[in-house]
């Protein structure tokens, strides 16, 4: 029997898969790092793929018939967790790519996936939003392994077809959508459904923009580090001594060195009254070299800006803020006139992304 703190964080279908062990073995990039993001490929729900090794059959499907896990209701989204040997991958609507996780490591919160990381929790999140924050994972969080060990029924959601090769394709059926979790030594282990419920909505998102927005240009074609033609540069507040020391010294965490920040400021990105922190840092190892610090809760949130990099020194381009029509942005002209691009930050609803405008 499941406590009752582990039945309210899984609200749907928990299950074995048809045999108890995983072959494959899927490494991370670095024993300590962000899982990788492998694409989700989806098809309706009749399809069926043929083994393209073989002589044309079909391959044996261990389940022809499978349901589908269904969202347990409006703004909960069904995630599918099929362990992969010591790894776990991760396939939901809530986030634009499959995951794949060390189990050990990860934590359910009862609405999201977490994963100790660097002396903190690396957060999947609604609207594929992901952040790192320093210390354990919240409190109430349940081990993903305890979770997979606490599985009895077959998941009737879940298919294995046996290849030509010898090799075992599995699939997941969620929401009436068959997508492919990937191509394995052998069957699957323990698999489960988690329910995770949309959290509140806070701030307001900044659309998307294009070239068309009034970006400005040089005789040559070279971005300009200048707002567009019909917004207005934002001051970025300077952080305080104390605000600057915290967030080294976390991001000294999260990237495993001392950092030296090169760039810093404050402004309300997702317009919610507080402003949101933001700097580029160099020093240590991380996928993210610029970064917005939201708190919440008291908790500060790193949320990596992608493509945005800046180093300082001679020729170098700051990131700069500006404001267009009810949208705040950052921006960094990046590119030159033979690739011109401006990598644009912004609150999309659910995250703080980076679109590249070329």
């Amino acid at each position: 029997m499941l406590s009752h703190r582990l039945a309210l964080g899984i609200i749907a279908t928990i299950g074995l898969a048809p045999s108890l062990l995983f072959g494959c073995t899927c490494a991370e990039k670095q024993a300590a790092t962000t899982p990788d993001k492998v694409p989700a490929k989806a098809t309706s729900g009749g399809t069926r793929d043929l083994d393209s090794a073989g002589s044309g059959e079909r391959p044996t499907n261990s389940n022809p018939n499978p349901s589908s896990a269904s969202s347990a209701g409006a703004g909960v989204v069904a995630i599918a967790v099929v362990q992969v040997g010591e790894q776990a991958v991760v396939m939901s609507e809530a986030q634009k790519a499959t995951l794949r996780m060390d189990v050990a490591r990860a934590h359910w919160t009862g609405s999201d996936l977490v994963l100790t990381h660097n002396d903190g929790t690396r957060f999947w999140s609604h609207g594929d939003a992901s952040w790192w924050q320093p210390g354990a994972p919240p409190a109430g969080s349940t081990p993903l392994a305890e979770l997979l060990g606490a599985a009895t029924e077959p998941a009737a959601w879940l298919e294995v077809e046996s290849l030509g090769t010898g090799k075992k394709r599995v699939w997941a059926n969620i929401d009436g959508k068959r997508q492919r979790v990937g191509i394995y030594d052998s069957e699957p282990g323990a698999a489960l459904i988690l329910q995770s419920k949309a959290p509140a909505r806070v701030g307001q998102e900044s659309p998307r923009l294009s070239r068309a927005s009034g970006f400005t240009y040089d005789a040559s074609g070279k971005p300009q580090s200048a707002p567009p033609s019909e917004g207005k540069e934002l001051p970025a507040a300077a952080p305080s001594a104390e605000e600057r020391a915290a967030w080294e010294a976390d991001l000294a965490k999260l990237r495993g060195a001392a950092v030296t920040t090169t760039w810093s400021g404050s402004l309300d990105l997702d317009r919610d009254g507080t402003a949101e922190g933001a700097l580029c840092v160099t020093g240590g190892k991380d996928d993210n070299h610029c970064y917005v610090v939201d708190t919440v809760e008291g908790t500060r949130r790193y949320h990596g800006l992608g493509s945005m990099t800046y180093k300082g020194g001679e020729g170098a381009v700051a990131p700069l803020a500006f404001g267009l029509r009810d949208g705040v942005y950052l921006m960094q002209a990046a590119g030159s006139a033979e690739n011109p691009v401006v990598w644009v930050g912004r609150f999309d609803g659910n995250r703080y992304t980076v679109d590249g405008v070329k």
